[in-house]
């Protein structure tokens, strides 16, 4: 950052701190929103905010580790980072709330309100690719939407039988084995997507 920039950001830090909007300059938000630690958030004022989970909070900054959490820890200012995170994350309740897990849902809600959420462990949301096939009371019977539930979905013959390669986490493979509707050959890590 240049000195010329520095002098500007901390201009308008000691103003009381403004972020650019589609409206120009605004206040940024953020003031009622609970920085937790541990907790799931999405950050980003884009139409698609990336997840991330808070791991430290002091007066000035936020640390946090940023989907699909390879990568070290990030730092950013507190104020900007609160209206970044308010931002991405009631967009993506907006855009994907219906579809989320419960939990995470009802943790975010409580967040934004200035609540208590969930802690989340990063290793659940590792990305794994899953190959499972139905089970044998449903053998022959088509459970693409069923497998659906899990990740994104392609299909594979093995030996006359049906399966379904899914990319999805950790979590959704330890779900996916307690349904009765599948049995789970095999879990293998994966690369994300970008």
């Amino acid at each position: 950052m240049s000195d010329q920039t520095k002098r500007i950001v901390e201009r308008f830090k000691q103003a009381g701190g403004y972020v650019i909007g589609p409206r120009g300059l605004e206040t940024p938000g953020g003031k009622n929103l609970t920085l937790q630690e541990g907790a799931a958030y999405w950050m980003g004022a884009s139409s698609s905010p990336q997840m991330i989970v808070v791991t430290k909070v002091t007066d000035d900054t936020i640390k946090y580790k940023a989907y699909p959490f390879n990568g070290g820890e990030r730092q950013i200012e507190r104020w900007i980072g609160a209206d970044l995170i308010e931002k991405g994350t009631r967009t993506r309740l907006k855009t994907y709330g219906r579809h989320m897990d419960p939990g995470l849902k009802r943790s975010l809600e409580s967040l934004l309100r200035g609540g208590k959420g969930r802690k989340e462990k990063i290793d659940d949301y590792k990305p794994v690719q899953i190959l499972a096939r139905p089970a044998e009371e449903f053998a022959g019977q088509d459970l693409w939407r069923a497998a659906e539930e899990y990740g994104g979905v392609g299909g594979i013959e093995i030996d006359g039988v049906e399966h379904y390669q899914i990319d999805g986490s950790k979590r959704q493979a330890e779900k996916m084995k307690s349904d009765r509707r599948f049995k789970v050959v095999k879990v293998t890590d994966r690369k994300p997507r970008d």
